[in-house]
């Protein structure tokens, strides 16, 4: 039971990781590819605020997620297994 939980918290923390980079890397690429199709001024104050709001929520997604995953697989890793505990003592 507690090892099918922790396999599905490795699982979540794996997929945050993923969607984290690839936020990043779409936000960047979109940024990027936007600055050099415009090269003016009014797009850079424009889409900085955005920019920059969607890499700071893949920094939090891609490092608090997992970092919250790995707390609750401790946790739950300190929890007795109770099929090693014998039900009746002869």
């Amino acid at each position: 039971m507690i090892s099918a939980l922790l396999d599905g918290l490795d699982s979540i923390a794996s997929w945050a990781r993923l969607g984290a980079l690839a936020i990043f890397l779409l936000a960047n690429l979109l940024f990027v590819s936007g600055l050099v199709l415009r090269r003016r001024q009014q797009f850079v104050n424009r889409w900085t605020s955005p920019w920059l709001a969607a890499n700071l929520v893949a920094l939090s997604l891609g490092a608090g997620v997992p970092l919250a995953t790995s707390l609750a697989r401790m946790a739950f890793a300190a929890i007795p297994d109770r099929s090693a505990i014998p039900t009746s003592i002869k």
